[in-house]
């Protein structure tokens, strides 16, 4: 069952609310509403047994009165709903589909129009960030870019930093083990604040869920105010007792620093640098994800995150709780493609790094990538194999530097593709730093400005979902005047193929796929091959 708590205090659209969440519930709920020093006129008549009011003739408060109807409560979950917004069909069940015992759940939030109580589409906020605004800890809205790459994000369950308070959903027992809500600060101010604090400094996660939503009536902002007086000396003491709580790190319960959160969602107005290079492992059941990370972690030197994209599966065990670990979930599974994609889009940094599941790293290696690239290269390390059980550069095998792009002949399936160019191997075997035709895909580096001026996304629609990124972003790359550059100085190892892959593809699936790529490169192909003098 889910506890709907609505505190209320001369709130004239209470019964819109109480009915709208009564009309869309579609699994057993209750409905406590407490009435904080109020009675309305005319007495609201629900008719429904679900809704269950408490009335205190002098006012308590936001938190005690929502504190004392989750005593009341007989509900699995509590749903924090302010008493002037309007839900989704089957919010509850929506919501409880996709909470984990330690999240803080945010439904998609809408501003609502209290006219037709309808979510205002336009007006959509799914990410929220804690900033300081006049010297004060509080809830704020990204703008421009920011708003705009957050917001493109596909994944339906992600990671925010905050949440303005209206609407939050959690499991009962969860809400007790964090404290309830603090009356230390008051009896209004800094919910969202507190909420998103608990939820994240607790060892646990704040997310939004855009398989849902609820609307809010935004009353502030030039509307008619609030419906009772706030003092502001409670305002202002409920923000320093919060500021001091949590940026001292005070709060007993706490498995994390303040300094943690920022870390992980680098907010605007901090000061913390980005950073310099955004690791991107598109994943699907591949049981050497954690190995991977693991030898980013101890080999990488600079500033850099990792961004592991769950393409539409569930990870037998969670990942390795740091800050610079941001993992992307998406819902379903899109392909290699879609993933990267996906990555690139949640990326901060200055250089984007593609890599597969199942590769170790040299040590440094991100730092001697780095250090000599231009605006306008893809850059692509040597690569020995790797044999994943053992974790271990299979030294037999050698290493592949350059490659040359062919099209394979019959009988195979005609297609694009790298082989190893031995001749010249051997002929620029002492030049560290050379241009090549063609690499494989299973790691490059690139400046983040290239991706977005040159690049912009890897297409799945006539290519499909997986094969032919790297003939893409070739072809891409050369007719903006760009380069594709090997870097001798260090080395990645792959898993060697003789190890079975994590997924199939049919081969008749992509024969069409990769005659797209065919018909869209080859006049350029055979420029290519003339520059290259073959």
């Amino acid at each position: 069952m889910l506890s709907v708590i609505i505190p209320a205090r001369n709130e004239k659209y209470l019964e819109n609310t109480i009915r709208n969440v009564l009309e869309n519930a579609r699994g057993p709920i209750e409905v406590l509403i407490v009435l904080d020093g109020w009675l309305p006129e005319p007495r609201i008549e629900i008719g429904d047994e679900r809704a269950i009011f408490f009335h205190f003739k002098d006012s308590i408060g936001q938190r005690q009165a929502i504190n004392y109807a989750a005593k009341k409560a007989r509900g699995k979950y509590v749903m924090k709903l302010d008493a002037h917004c309007a839900v989704d069909e089957g919010f509850d069940v929506k919501l409880a589909a996709d909470c984990e015992y330690d999240w803080t759940v945010i439904p998609r939030m809408y501003n609502l129009d209290i006219n037709t109580w309808l979510p205002k589409k336009h007006k959509r906020t799914d990410y929220m960030y804690i900033g300081m605004q006049k010297e004060e800890l509080r809830t704020l809205y990204y703008g421009g870019d920011e708003f705009k790459r957050l917001h493109r994000n596909p994944a339906l369950i992600d990671d925010t930093m905050s949440c303005m308070g209206p609407g939050f959903f959690m499991h009962k027992d969860r809400f007790w083990e964090l404290g309830g809500c603090d009356e230390k600060h008051g009896g209004w101010g800094q919910q969202g604040i507190e909420v998103a604090c608990k939820a994240w400094l607790s060892g646990g996660r704040l997310v939004v869920n855009k398989k849902t939503w609820f609307a809010h009536w935004f009353r502030g902002g030039g509307g008619p105010g609030f419906p009772y007086p706030i003092g502001g000396r409670a305002v202002a003491a409920a923000r320093k007792y919060s500021k001091d709580l949590w940026l001292n790190n005070k709060w007993p319960l706490a498995k994390r620093k303040f300094e943690w959160l920022l870390e992980k969602f680098n907010p605007p107005g901090w000061d913390q640098s980005k950073p310099t290079l955004s690791v991107v492992i598109p994943s699907y059941k591949d049981p050497f994800l954690f190995k991977t990370i693991e030898s980013i972690q101890k080999n990488f030197t600079g500033s850099y995150e990792i961004i592991p994209v769950i393409d539409g599966y569930k990870l037998e065990r969670p990942l390795p709780e740091h800050p610079s670990i941001r993992p992307v979930v998406l819902e379903k599974n899109g392909g290699m493609r879609n993933a990267i994609n996906s990555g690139v889009r949640a990326a901060r940094g200055q250089y984007l790094m593609r890599t597969d599941e199942h590769c170790m790293f040299a040590p440094g290696f991100d730092t001697a990538m780095l250090r000599r690239i231009e605006d306008n290269w893809i850059v692509v390390p040597r690569r020995f194999y790797l044999d994943p059980y053992k974790w271990e550069v299979m030294a037999d095998k050698g290493y592949v530097d350059y490659e040359k792009l062919v099209i394979l002949d019959p009988p195979r399936p005609r297609k694009f593709s790298g082989v190893k160019w031995i001749e010249r191997s051997r002929r620029r075997r002492k030049v560290s730093l050379d241009e090549t035709m063609a690499f494989q895909g299973s790691c490059w580096v690139m400046p983040r400005s290239w991706w977005e001026k040159v690049i912009v996304a890897l297409d799945s629609n006539g290519y499909g979902p997986h094969y032919q990124d790297t003939t893409e972003m070739l072809f891409k790359t050369w007719r903006a005047g760009g380069k594709l550059m090997l870097n001798k100085a260090t080395w990645f190892a792959h898993k060697h193929r003789e190890f079975n892959r994590t997924h199939q593809y049919p081969t008749e699936r992509a024969i069409p796929e990769w005659q797209f790529a065919l018909d869209t490169w080859m006049e350029d192909y055979a420029k290519v091959k003339e520059r290259w003098g073959i």
